[in-house]
């Protein structure tokens, strides 16, 4: 699982703005939206969950651009206490809740009590590559079951064929680059 450590006190991003002191050093929050202005343009009404939010930097933008509801999910617990922290002082009217969860456990996610049976975008973002084989392809499953409209995955990972996949189309792709070093940008959309 690379250097990811879910015990770790450092937070994913570096940013001033917000007072981030991160684990991945010029990690710039526009460099990582790259390929994202398609969903940002229609995001507005719309719920979107972030599996992997890190503290809620993407999600953030997405409740700029007018998300009605945004959950979000992320492994380190000072990272989901940033992520509260930054919407709880945004100016923003969009429904969130940032909670901790380990996603290498997908059937605890019923066990969430404010998770929703779908939503209209679910974000996947760089957590691929960290999850625990073999159900790594079980859990990507449940990511597209997850939701009613788009899929966004990036990962340096070769994706798994999946049954659940053949419900989407692979509607844009952004190929990665070492300034975002979690890979390409898979946007799917549902068929």
């Amino acid at each position: 699982m690379s250097n990811y450590n879910k015990n770790s006190k450092q937070t994913y991003y570096q940013s001033t703005e917000f007072g981030l002191n991160g684990r991945r050093f010029g990690t710039d929050i526009k460099k990582r939206l790259d390929g994202f202005k398609f969903l940002l343009d229609n995001v507005k009404g719309k719920s979107v969950l972030d599996i992997g939010c890190a503290e809620g930097l993407i999600s953030l933008e997405f409740a700029k651009a007018g998300a009605s509801l945004i959950h979000g999910f992320d492994l380190q617990d000072i990272s989901i206490k940033h992520a509260n922290l930054i919407f709880s002082d945004s100016e923003i009217n969009t429904e969130y809740k940032f909670k901790q969860f380990d996603f290498n456990y997908p059937n605890k996610l019923k066990e969430i009590p404010h998770l929703l049976d779908s939503y209209d975008i679910v974000l996947f973002l760089g957590i691929y590559h960290h999850l625990k084989l073999p159900q790594a392809k079980s859990i990507l499953d449940k990511t597209f079951q997850l939701s009613k409209e788009y899929v966004v995955v990036r990962t340096d990972a070769i994706l798994p064929n999946s049954k659940l996949s053949d419900n989407f189309k692979l509607v844009k792709k952004v190929p990665g680059n070492n300034k975002i070093p979690t890979g390409k940008l898979n946007i799917f959309k549902r068929v």
